[in-house]
């Protein structure tokens, strides 16, 4: 995870108990608000940070909130039902404009969502819009993990003490790995599109489907 500086804001909790010792139930509410956070490794400041969890029951939790980067804001809007059991769902809003992403030497990008997303626990779907209103992109060196091979490639004879060969196809993603995804996207760059890198330097314009 990326360190976090200068992190500031007020968080504050209510907590709701009712029904019976027999049969108790838990509820409450936790807010956090004017809060602002750097993050140094994407060359972001985040502020204007509201974000509340509330339940009136053990059933459904709500998350709301907002947040301001660059000259941009990011709106979100969730339910989560049945938390705490295998059956657990969700549904989630995502809009936004001009919310600066990141914002470093090699890149530079802002995004204008409208996304809903839902998901449980061995399912997600994503579907909306996406404009990247400004990507520059300027790159001088490739990580190491950019240099891969097929997903069918068979190594032959390599030894415990040879050099990994690094495979993403085989990688272990984590919970994503067991879950079906499926989305309906549509993603566009804006007028202020540009790479540079490799002795290329070009602008680009592109709209993009996925189903």
């Amino acid at each position: 995870l990326p360190t976090l500086q200068n992190i500031e804001g007020q968080l504050r909790g209510l907590s709701i108990i009712s029904g019976t010792l027999e049969a108790p139930r838990f509820g409450g509410t936790i807010s956090l608000s004017d809060a602002a956070v750097d993050v140094p490794a994407l060359g972001l400041s985040l502020q204007d940070i509201d974000a509340t969890i509330s339940s009136d029951d053990e059933q459904t939790v709500a998350v709301q909130g907002s947040v301001s980067s660059g000259t941009g804001s990011l709106r979100f809007l969730s339910e989560i039902t049945s938390p705490l059991t295998a059956a657990r769902r969700f549904e989630m809003s995502l809009s936004g404009q001009d919310f600066t992403l990141v914002n470093n030497e090699e890149l530079q990008l802002t995004i204008t969502p409208d996304l809903h997303i839902k998901g449980s626990a061995d399912a997600l779907d994503i579907s909306g819009d996406v404009t990247l209103p400004r990507v520059a992109v300027q790159i001088t060196s490739l990580p190491e993990s950019a240099y891969d091979v097929s997903a069918d490639t068979v190594v032959i004879g390599n030894t415990d003490s040879a050099q990994e060969v690094h495979n993403a196809a085989q990688a272990d993603r984590g919970l994503l790995d067991s879950m079906a995804l499926t989305a309906q996207l549509r993603i566009a760059l804006g007028e202020e599109a540009h790479f540079q890198g490799f002795g290329l330097d070009n602008g680009y314009r592109v709209q993009a489907r996925s189903c």
